[in-house]
């Protein structure tokens, strides 16, 4: 979940753990200018100026939006030291499935990611259990797209949402979108109104 690749040198705790004990450079992201960052229970995002989204860690549930990483491609891995042996990425990957759109943001939670547009779409992938995802039900989509028990691996956008600028959040079980709009965005600063804020949850209900 490192991102760093190779941590054959770093330091181990008590349960086999590998951890850094002071920062590390990403080098999968040197020279790019990242402007959101999130961490999950075991995989991160990263999203760069130019909206492109970078993930890295475990690709359980689909969270990593590779599709379905079986263990014999050459990107997914062998986890040595954690249970079920799921593939993972020690470097960061591009999240393709969200290409052709620009990320202002990214979130983790501990088994989905989500993943916001200058435009003010929201993207979605991983366990959809508990309705996390927002997408409804996942059975009418494509069989690249659904794997089993209600996993997104591939990024679905998130529909009967309002269109605006968006933040989003995530916890283990929910997200959560912040929606604004400034109705004169070109107003000086003492006749900007002020925002007007509508949040949305996504979770077990699976409504909004």
């Amino acid at each position: 979940k490192l991102g760093v690749g190779d941590v054959s040198s770093l330091p181990a705790d008590a349960e086999g753990s590998v951890y850094s004990p002071s920062p590390l450079h990403v080098d999968g992201l040197r020279g790019m200018q990242v402007v959101s960052a999130a961490c999950g229970q075991s995989h991160s995002l990263a999203a760069t100026v130019e909206g492109v989204v970078y993930a890295w860690g475990s690709a359980e549930h689909g969270k990593l939006g590779q599709g379905g990483l079986p263990e014999e491609e050459a990107t997914a891995v062998m986890l040595p030291r954690t249970r079920g042996w799921w593939p993972f990425s020690p470097i960061p990957v591009v999240v393709h499935g969200l290409r052709g759109r620009v990320i202002s943001q990214v979130a983790c939670g501990s088994w989905h990611s989500l993943a916001a547009t200058a435009d003010g779409e929201v993207m979605a992938w991983g366990l959809s259990k508990g309705g996390r995802l927002g997408v409804g039900e996942l059975s009418g989509l494509d069989s690249e797209v659904v794997g089993a028990e209600g996993v997104a691996h591939l990024p679905v956008q998130v529909e009967n949402v309002p269109w605006g600028r968006v933040q989003v959040a995530t916890s283990a079980n929910f997200s959560l979108l912040l929606f604004s709009d400034v109705d004169a965005i070109d107003a000086p600063p003492t006749d900007t109104p002020p925002l007007l804020h509508h949040l949305y949850a996504l979770q077990k209900a699976g409504a909004f």
